[in-house]
């Protein structure tokens, strides 16, 4: 079978896979918590319903996701050639994300398994050669028929042609081709795995009679109501006193208020690495000697080359006055641009972070921005400028004979960024750092409408100019920069600080002291999780909240970091379960002062109801105002005047017409009721359309894309539940991941 055949070829993937988790795999064998010379038991890497899981098994799978990521990202070929890296966040988020779909892979097929039930080899192939194929593979290959159509008769020759091994060695492209497809192919399993066990769920979905005419009456019955309220706030907190052993009582009825996961919160303090006016002086000092030394040199474009900081260090780009605006440049330095004769320095000036002279290399009109395509050749290993300059002349034939330019790109073209777009460039203007010879073309000499040809030291461009705009003046500038940052004085002075702070306030009350004394500025976390990778506020803080999680409660520790010093302790360590009533006393507290508040209200109202008096003379008597609320619904917790009060709705709906509720409890105050009217739900037999609606929102909670948010947001979709009740045990953290 074909399948078989692409699987053949596997190897390509695993090779690909094993170089880009190298830096993964990589893990110090005297590692605190998993080294060789640790002696304390070590856990298992994670764990999934029973099942142990250990780190190169994850590995292997995060490996996938990272193939995943480079293949719709167009940056395979170039990621193997070291022209793309992955940061460290990046990474971090890549691996995030397949340890999500990982444990929801694994959950589902042991549930799958526990009912057993599979995917046959069949399903297999019609999901992705069959004639209505998943999603991810149609609407990507839909572009190999020329009829606009999806013809599933074409995929087969054309994988067949991307898996063959020999052609892949010969064309990187086509290689990259083959890892999309092999991506392509395991996310659409993995997403029809998981909708074949939600669609058990969907499928069983029933709304009974009953149900339906429930949810239409209690939508359409309205109720008119006035109502007096006496908010929370007519008392202060600081006239309420609470007992350690009322505390506890309150605490011990509400437990269940008080389910947590696991998490840590870190409070602390910072000394950034800013700048001083004396660094800022030094570094032009260093700028200024380094033009004199460019002056004296032989070739002072090599020198800018060679040490400029700057990113247009080899004036490539071409700049507008407008550009130059934009790049917060004084306008008599911009002036300067446009008035100094070629071959003069410009400068010095502030811009962008830096000290700054300027070459300017030329000074000419061009075109304001122009629209184009483009097809790439590149001469590499496997294709020399012979057989490159062949396949450029057999491209320019087909475009004469009427070819579209945009199915050649995307076939040929070696430019991974514009190929998914058919070789379309967008609208750039000189400012772009495109290499001189194509930018002259587009700039310059190409004319719309054209396909020219651009022979560059890489290849060649075929490239068609689609629409142009204004001309206006342009200037060519290479630029020596030194970036003003924090110098040695100014970080061991920071240092010294941090360090005596440190030195003296080490529990939480001597830090809350030593804030005050130092005039500091100290932060509290949100409930931090093992996998977050950063502190909001703080960059590359991965490292603080690994520690955060190795260590106990008011536990300090002092971080010096690229960018700053950090003196931090864990205020709070959350588990799974039941918070500790230590933990949470402050927020029992409030609650027990409301619970207070609500009684002592509630005795207010009781008090003026006793002379039996109406609405209007408990109102007055109490020094409140008699509101009307109207069109109260049970199908929502909330209505006009008071707000989100389900408790005073719900008791309203249980009066007959002018009656009053006894005083309610609820979310901002205690509020009095009386009953004016309810209208009843008009007389209907056709319940469909609220049947329909039930039946669209209990089947869309088992949707994947919306399971996948409700486990982002911890909402109680079926995956989250399921994981919950897997009892997943993740400790990548220990081991560094």
């Amino acid at each position: 079978m074909l399948i078989s055949k692409i699987r053949k070829y596997s190897w390509v993937v695993i090779g690909f896979i094993t170089i880009a988790l190298v830096g993964f795999l990589l893990q110090d064998a005297t590692n605190s918590n998993t080294g060789m010379f640790n002696k304390n038991k070590i856990p298992d890497y994670a764990n999934i319903s029973g099942q142990a899981i250990t780190q190169e098994e994850f590995a292997e799978r995060r490996g996938q996701s990272v193939l995943e990521y480079l293949t719709f990202k167009n940056q395979v070929l170039a990621y193997e050639q070291g022209q793309y890296q992955l940061d460290p966040k990046t990474q971090f988020g890549i691996s995030e994300k397949a340890w999500t779909e990982f444990v929801n892979e694994k959950i589902i097929d042991i549930e799958l398994e526990k009912l057993g039930i599979t995917v046959t080899e069949d399903e297999f192939s019609n999901l992705i050669y069959g004639p209505d194929p998943h999603p991810v593979i149609k609407n990507y290959y839909i572009g190999l028929s020329q009829t606009g159509q999806y013809d599933a008769s074409v995929l087969p020759t054309w994988v067949t042609q991307i898996s063959d091994q020999e052609a892949q060695q010969n064309n990187p492209q086509m290689r990259q081709e083959y890892y999309q497809f092999i991506s392509r192919e395991k996310v659409a399993k993995r997403d029809y795995m998981q909708s074949k066990y939600m669609s058990l769920f969907t499928q069983a979905t029933y709304v009974p009679e009953w149900m339906s005419k429930r949810n239409y009456t209690q939508g359409n019955t309205r109720a008119n109501f006035n109502v007096i309220a006496l908010p929370y706030d007519q008392i202060a907190d600081s006239t309420i006193t609470v007992t350690d052993a009322e505390l506890k009582n309150y605490y011990n009825e509400h437990k269940n208020k008080y389910k947590q996961t696991e998490g840590r919160v870190v409070e602390y303090v910072s000394w950034e690495f800013t700048p001083t006016g004396t660094d800022s002086a030094t570094t032009l000092a260093n700028l200024m000697a380094s033009v004199e030394k460019m002056k004296a040199a032989k070739n002072d474009s090599i020198f800018i080359a060679t040490r400029s900081e700057d990113q247009d260090r080899y004036g490539f780009a071409n700049y507008s006055r407008t550009d130059l605006y934009q790049m917060d440049i004084d306008s008599n330095v911009v002036d300067s641009f446009y008035s100094k004769n070629i071959g003069s320095l410009v400068g010095p000036y502030f811009s962008t972070g830096s000290y700054k002279v300027a070459k300017l290399k030329n000074r000419q009109s061009m075109l304001d921005s122009v629209k184009a395509q483009h097809i790439v050749i590149a001469i590499n290993e496997n294709r020399d400028s012979v057989t490159a300059k062949n396949l450029v002349d057999s491209i320019q034939g087909l475009l004469a004979a009427g070819a579209d330019f945009a199915q050649l790109a995307t076939t040929f073209s070696d430019d991974t960024e514009s190929k998914p777009q058919g070789g379309d460039l967008g609208w750039v203007t000189p400012a772009v750092g495109y290499v001189p010879e194509f930018k002259d073309y587009l700039f310059k000499t190409g004319q719309v409408g054209k396909v020219g040809l651009v022979k560059a030291s890489y290849g060649y461009h075929i490239v068609e100019i689609t629409e142009v705009k204004n001309r206006r003046d342009f200037v060519t500038i290479a630029v020596l920069s030194k970036s003003v940052g924090p110098g040695t004085a100014t970080i061991d002075s920071l240092e010294k600080v941090a360090n005596s702070f440190y030195d003296k306030y080490q529990t939480p009350e001597t830090f809350e002291q030593g804030v005050t004394d130092m005039k500091l500025f100290k932060r509290v976390t949100q409930p931090l999780t093992k996998n977050q990778y950063e502190i909001p506020g703080l960059t590359d803080t991965r490292e603080i909240i690994i520690w955060a999680f190795d260590a106990k409660k008011d536990e300090f520790k002092y971080f010096n970091m690229a960018d700053r010093v950090v003196v931090a302790y864990v205020k709070d360590v959350k588990v799974n379960g039941i918070a500790e009533l230590e933990n949470i006393k402050e927020i029992v507290e409030r609650e027990v002062i409301m619970e207070k508040k609500g009684e002592m209200l509630a005795q207010k109202f009781n008090d003026a109801i006793k002379s039996g008096a109406s609405m209007d003379a408990i109102a007055a008597k109490l020094g409140m105002r008699v509101d009307s609320v109207s069109n109260a619904s049970l199908a929502s917790p909330s209505a006009q005047m008071i707000g989100r009060e389900p408790k005073v709705i719900g008791s309203v709906f249980g009066l007959e017409a002018g009656k009053m509720t006894k005083p309610v409890v609820g979310n901002r105050g205690v509020f009095l009721a009386q009953l004016i009217s309810i209208t009843p739900a008009p007389e209907t037999t056709d319940y469909a359309m609220n049947k329909n609606q039930l039946m669209y929102s209990f089947q869309n909670k088992y949707q994947p894309q919306q399971q996948q948010q409700a486990m982002v947001q911890q909402n109680q979709g079926l995956l989250f539940e399921l994981k919950d009740k897997s009892e997943v045990e993740d400790n990548r953290y220990q081991f560094g991941d």
